[in-house]
C-alpha cells in the first residue's frame, strides 16, 4: 500500500487494484459523496475489477436504507 501515496497525494484507483489483487476480491469500489452537504447523494467514484460501468448506475442516497442512514448519521 505505500505505493499508492509516494506522490505526496492518495492514489484511490491504485489502492483499489492493489487491494483487490492482494485480497483475491473480484470487484472493489470507493462511494463518495458529490459535495460536502448532509443531503448529496454517494456515487462510486472509483472502482477495479468491473466488467462494465453499470454499477454507477447505483446512488445511494442519504436515510435511505441502511447505507443510506449510516452516511447520515455516521454510525450502524
Amino acid at each position: 500500500m505505500n505505493s499508492v501515496v509516494a506522490t505526496g497525494y492518495f492514489n484511490y484507483q491504485a489502492a483499489l487494484e492493489e487491494i483487490r489483487e492482494e485480497e483475491q476480491f473480484d470487484f472493489v469500489a470507493i462511494a463518495l459523496p458529490e459535495d460536502d452537504s448532509h443531503s448529496a447523494v454517494i456515487k462510486w467514484r472509483h472502482a477495479s475489477g468491473n466488467l462494465n460501468n453499470r454499477y454507477q448506475l447505483i446512488v445511494l442516497r442519504p436515510g435511505k436504507g441502511l447505507a443510506g442512514l449510516v452516511i447520515r448519521t455516521g454510525s450502524r
